[in-house]
């Protein structure tokens, strides 16, 4: 056995695939034909087998998402009407972005770098279309935020718990806004089972039980599209519900802090948020909120009706 592995050592530091190997051409080997493109040569001495790679064509590392090609520098679109930029140009940006901001203020990153004190903890969705500080007309150090697929709020997630926590705690927030929005992709999974044994569908899965809770209603709406994006809102007051049984927000209130709770929509079509309804009065009679809480926040505040 040890004859035969120095034998398979000595073969592979001589073939072309090698990363040792001499610059030299090779012919391939009798069993394969002179024209085959075989990216792998089978080598078996005995009962000692190995499979030698060749290296893939660089016309294949050079390419990038989707099959956009990469070469010497050139800017990668991906094939999506967002006409993403390549790797190179992010950092590119960057670099455009704080040459802007120092002439602008060449104090600007001094004072980003002190202390933050955020008023509000964002809790969204990972869409990657929720434009946040753009879409809210946000600078930095104004939002403490927390995103996952579909903008759940698990009690068991300790994540989201612990992002919770040090905002209540620490940061003493003064809202706390759950976000999410028309066209979710991972309302539709959980509704349409699109990614079904993934840990995805795991992760959704209590947004079945919110709409299997308002099946009637939204059965109801005869447009799909609608169905799907009332589910959302659903969703969205479904989580800011859950906020309200999580221990840090209880230790919040015994203490006589009550950050104010809002839910919130994208309207992915038109840009703009609605701030939904909260059934405060509600969940204060069924004991998911103290009666206090009333005396500080308002019971709610539609954004449809900011003009």
């Amino acid at each position: 056995m040890a004859l035969r592995l120095k034998w398979l050592r000595c073969f592979c530091s001589c073939h072309p695939g090698h990363p040792s190997a001499p610059c030299v051409p090779s012919p391939p080997p009798p069993s394969m034909p002179a024209s085959s493109s075989a990216s792998s040569l089978e080598v078996r001495p005995g009962l000692l087998s190995a499979r030698i790679q060749r290296p893939p064509p660089r016309s294949v590392l050079a390419r990038g998402f989707r099959g956009s090609a990469v070469r010497h520098g050139a800017v990668c679109e991906p094939d999506d009407p967002m006409g993403a930029p390549d790797y190179a140009q992010l950092l590119r940006n960057n670099r455009e972005w704080v040459q802007s901001r120092n002439s602008t203020d060449p104090e600007y990153f001094r004072k980003l770098s002190q202390p933050q004190s955020p008023p509000y903890l964002y809790i969204g969705c990972s869409d990657s279309r929720m434009a946040l500080n753009q879409m809210l007309g946000c600078k930095p150090g104004y939002m403490f935020v927390h995103r996952n697929i579909a903008n759940q709020v698990s009690v068991t997630d300790m994540g989201i718990l612990s992002v919770l926590s040090y905002a209540v705690d620490s940061l003493r927030v003064s809202h706390i806004i759950v976000c999410g929005h028309y066209d979710c992709g991972g309302v539709k999974s959980a509704i349409y089972g699109e990614t079904d044994g993934s840990l995805v569908a795991n992760w959704v899965n209590p947004i079945k039980r919110v709409y299997t809770e308002n099946k009637q209603e939204l059965l109801a709406i005869p447009d799909k599209k609608a169905r799907l994006d009332r589910l959302s809102e659903l969703n969205v007051l479904q989580q800011v519900h859950n906020l309200c049984q999580t221990s840090s927000m209880r230790a919040a209130f015994r203490r006589n802090a009550y950050p104010e709770l809002h839910g919130w929509i994208l309207d992915i079509y038109t840009g703009l948020v609605k701030e939904l309804e909260l059934p405060i009065k509600n969940w204060v009679e069924q004991g998911y909120l103290p009666e206090s809480y009333l005396r500080y926040c308002p019971t709610s505040s539609p954004a449809s009706s900011v003009s």
